[in-house]
């Protein structure tokens, strides 16, 4: 049996490499009822993950993570430790929403706690998952997507901890929306980047997603027995005079500049917090797209590479700058969670369109349903009651919910075939060489 199924495989073409195939609004050799291409299929079957650097504290962390990853029984999948992760995630967005479904109300301090601990429980799982899947033998290229798919909608839950205590559904509105794009953008980025170079980035230097993490986590805690949550809505000008700085002619016109530029009446602690992310976030982008850059070297290669981030930066700009502020304000929430879950698609779709080196169009056509909620949302505005934009955005967001679900449903079933492995169960051998050399008949050509 392992004779024929080596055969089989030494008589394989090598597969081909469509990432740089022009696409501009459907990838070639995919369908509606398979984003997979049989090529694509076995570049994720040869795929080998390529970590970037880690940092100083990965490196002290690492011990424990290992040591916990012991106490795992042997029968529990890999895939099944990053769900739990994402179990915690989402019972800290679902008590989050209950709470202040606004985003603009104050809430407890024990759900700041809570908040902390689902974060820490989440990305601690989420360090532990790998090293279970090498302790059980059953490394996988599923692993990888599954591991980065849920790690891309936990960045919902996240930001909306960042939100509960930064209070910033206040004006301008667009500043609390614009928060989890940038962060979504980021990691769009950061897949864009392995998409090309095939070298997936953990970190800056020694600073990385543990120590952004785990610094949000602590920081959540702070908030919920230490830190008062009413100085971050204070006026800044209030605040330094309250801790006896003195306001220099020079800081007062840059913050009157500022309250200008946003339109903002009086700048806030939230609101330099904000700005102040926005630029970490422009430097990390940049950072990606010159590395890509090198890496990519041709002017076509190049220009190929960074049309691949018209959607997502459509994604993150209409909404943004053409929805207007009392619909924010009042369905900032369902705003949220549409723009979300669109970004999560098209973050997902590239993990596994870089992992199958298939091409990535440049046109998505899933953004389409978003634009055109946000320009129906503005004749509704002028004609319609809230309840009725309300009614829209909710079911766009069944419709990205759905789609999400659909699209890794149709990515995740042929790849289990070609691995022979399922999602949430380790197979036993025996049962894992016979199904996959019934595979490699059905596929014979």
């Amino acid at each position: 049996m392992k004779q024929a199924m080596n055969d089989r495989q030494n008589k394989e073409r090598s597969p081909s490499d469509g990432r740089f195939q022009p696409a501009w609004i459907l990838e070639e050799g995919t369908s509606f009822t398979s984003p997979l291409t049989m090529d694509g299929l076995e570049n994720i079957a040869r795929h080998q993950y390529k970590a970037g650097t880690y940092s100083c504290l990965d490196d002290i962390m690492n011990p424990m993570w290992t040591a916990l990853t012991e106490f795992l029984p042997m029968t529990l999948a890999a895939n099944t430790v990053t769900s739990l992760g994402g179990m915690f995630c989402l019972a800290s967005y679902v008590l989050t929403w209950i709470y202040t479904p606004n985003l603009d109300a104050r809430v407890p301090g024990w759900l700041h706690a809570v908040n902390a601990l689902c974060l820490v429980i989440y990305y601690t799982l989420d360090c532990m998952d790998g090293k279970q899947a090498r302790r059980t033998g059953t490394s996988s290229p599923l692993g990888q997507l599954w591991d980065h798919g849920i790690d891309c909608i936990c960045v919902l839950s996240h930001v909306t901890s960042i939100m509960a205590w930064l209070q910033m559904n206040v004006q301008p509105h667009w500043m609390l929306l614009a928060i989890q794009s940038a962060l979504q953008y980021v990691w769009f980025v950061a897949q864009w980047e392995e998409y090309y170079t095939g070298v997936l980035m953990h970190s800056t230097g020694q600073i990385g997603i543990t120590e952004l993490l785990y610094g949000l986590a602590l920081m959540t805690l702070a908030n919920s027995c230490i830190v008062d949550p009413s100085v971050y809505s204070m006026a800044l000008a209030d605040l330094l005079s309250q801790a006896g700085l003195e306001i220099s002619p020079f800081l007062h016109s840059i913050l009157t500049s500022l309250e200008g530029t946003f339109g903002i009446e009086a700048l806030q602690l939230n609101h330099c917090l904000a700005l102040g992310w926005y630029a970490v976030v422009w430097f990390w982008v940049t950072l990606s797209i010159s590395r890509v850059m090198f890496h990519l070297q041709t002017p076509q290669c190049q220009w190929e590479a960074l049309t691949k981030l018209l959607s997502p930066t459509t994604l993150l700009a209409v909404p943004v700058f053409v929805l207007p502020a009392n619909v924010l304000e009042r369905e900032m929430r369902y705003v949220l969670l549409g723009v979300g879950l669109a970004l999560c698609l098209l973050s997902i779709k590239l993990i596994v369109l870089g992992m199958a080196k298939q091409s990535y169009a440049v046109v998505q056509l899933d953004c389409l349903p978003l634009v055109a909620t946000v320009l129906w949302t503005i004749q509704l505005e002028e004609r319609s009651t809230s309840n009725t934009i309300r009614w829209v955005w909710q079911l766009t967001n069944v419709w990205y919910l759905l789609r999400l679900i659909w699209w890794v449903h149709a990515a995740v079933a042929p790849i289990c075939q070609r691995l022979d492995i399922e999602v949430f169960r380790i197979k036993e051998k025996r049962e894992r060489d016979w199904e996959g050399y019934l595979w490699h008949v059905r596929h014979a050509v």
